[in-house]
């Protein structure tokens, strides 16, 4: 069955044409769709009648090319005039033109419509011609026809009343396509279907365990890609527990969890993988964490904190480290400091503090580097790392610096300075004392280089 189609080269030709002479100078481009409904919107309610009265009267002559009569029934689907219902209701009596007829009246919306929709498919005789008649209904969203498709279940134009019900999407269209055969269900009906409820803040609550009841008998269905996204709807909305199924012995429902984990981004599925964190071992756990990470879940820090604080195997932690570098911000750089002398996740802490971002890091760099009891090793790599990272807001927070009683933190601080300092941070230079000559020098270059503008 042909799908419905605005063909912008014949919109409108023929109906403009024998429109009053104020309705046709109306700018309408017959070769642009869009243009011609932008127009059309500035017609008035009078000028759409006459259009559609001109329209109809073009359909109906039979003297007419078929292409004008098409022309003529597609103008009257874009005005969406219901008064045009009963004419085109009327030729569904003639074979040439009864399709586009049809195709017309499912895109004016309103119960004239769909009753003269439900006249034809009751006179229609032909499955094909009955096809038809079901989509419009679908298309139509008509709630009303519901047990009428349903009396179609099972027929020769079963599949069609399925893709029907599957539109109108409501409680009762998905019971009565529950009531298909299951060697004629169509699994992607279901799926569609029961996505559309789950989100309806009208549908009745009483729908909703009808609905999860099918996606559960689904998720165990051959059907792999349907078994699949049955799971992610299980998941989405609640039914299945999609970190507990990263444990599953079923492939499928571990990788389902693993895709909606890695891609859902509600507060829900948030607060499932941080309350699996605490416990979640092995794969589990590299999954979890994969999965935040790959979410940019920022509220999970505090907990990947925790995780790793409490975590005994080295490859692990590194995983903990390497996620927190990716989400978590100033309040993390202590911490990753902190473990920079250790032997085992040592390189995994520095790796972060090259990657961690947000509000607050440069300030928790230079917090380290000022703070004298800090361990000499730990400022010096944070130094080295402020320099490769270019973090130029850390230039303030050094100043200070200049005057330590360590040589080579000293010798990081002035280098910061010279490299990143900029004309906005003068004031701030020239009010700098430090009192180690060479450090005094540099210093005093570079105060000379900003202002000379190099």
């Amino acid at each position: 069955m042909r799908n419905f189609f605005l063909t912008p080269a014949v919109l409108f030709a023929a109906a403009l044409a024998f429109v009053p002479t104020q309705v046709r100078a109306v700018d309408v481009d017959a070769g642009k769709t869009e243009q011609v409904r932008a127009n059309l919107a500035k017609f008035s309610a009078d000028e759409k009648k006459q259009v559609a009265e001109a329209a109809s009267k073009i359909a109906a002559d039979a003297a007419q090319t078929p292409a004008a009569r098409v022309a003529a029934i597609r103008s009257l689907a874009l005005l969406q005039e219901p008064s045009s219902v009963a004419f085109l209701k009327g030729l569904f009596a003639n074979a040439a033109l009864a399709d586009e007829a049809r195709a017309a009246i499912q895109r004016i919306p309103g119960p004239d419509s769909v009753s003269a929709l439900l006249e034809g498919l009751g006179a229609a005789k032909d499955p094909k011609i009955q096809a038809g008649f079901l989509e419009s209904l679908g298309r139509l969203q008509a709630k009303s026809a519901v047990l009428t498709i349903k009396g179609f279940i099972g027929g020769p134009a079963s599949e069609a009343a399925q893709r029907a019900l599957a539109s109108i999407a409501t409680p009762d269209a998905f019971s009565a396509l529950l009531t298909a055969p299951a060697s004629e269900l169509k699994n992607d009906l279901i799926l569609d279907a029961a996505a559309k409820i789950l989100v309806c803040p009208k549908c009745a609550e009483t729908a909703r365990p009808v609905v999860l009841a099918a996606l559960r008998d689904l998720s165990c269905s051959s059907d792999a890609d349907a078994a699949f996204s049955a799971l992610l709807l299980r998941f989405r909305f609640q039914d299945a527990d999609a970190a507990a199924a990263l444990r599953s012995s079923n492939a499928i429902e571990r990788r389902a969890a693993s895709t909606f984990l890695n891609n859902s981004r509600d507060v829900e599925s948030a607060a499932v993988l941080e309350k699996a964190l605490a416990s979640a071992t092995g794969s589990d756990l590299i999954a979890i964490v994969g999965a935040i990470a790959n979410r940019d879940q920022k509220s999970a820090a505090p907990a990947l904190r925790a995780r790793a604080t409490a975590e005994k195997d080295a490859n692990v932690k590194s995983e903990l480290l390497k996620a927190l570098g990716q989400i978590g911000g100033g309040n993390d750089v202590a911490f990753f400091a902190a473990l920079l002398s250790d032997n085992d996740v040592g390189d995994a802490a520095k790796a972060a503090l090259g990657q961690v971002r947000g509000e607050g890091v440069a300030q928790a760099f230079t917090s380290i580097v000022a703070d004298k009891s800090a361990k000499i090793e730990i400022r010096k790599a944070l130094l080295d790392i402020i320099i490769r990272r270019e973090l130029r807001d850390a230039v303030s927070g050094l100043l200070p610096v200049l005057n330590d009683a360590q040589e080579d933190i000293r010798i990081g601080a002035i280098k910061v300075v010279e490299r990143f300092a900029t004309k906005a941070q003068l004031s701030a230079l020239e009010a700098a004392s430090p009192t180690q000559a060479d450090t005094k020098e540099r210093l005093a270059a570079k105060i000379e280089k900003i202002k000379a503008g190099k």
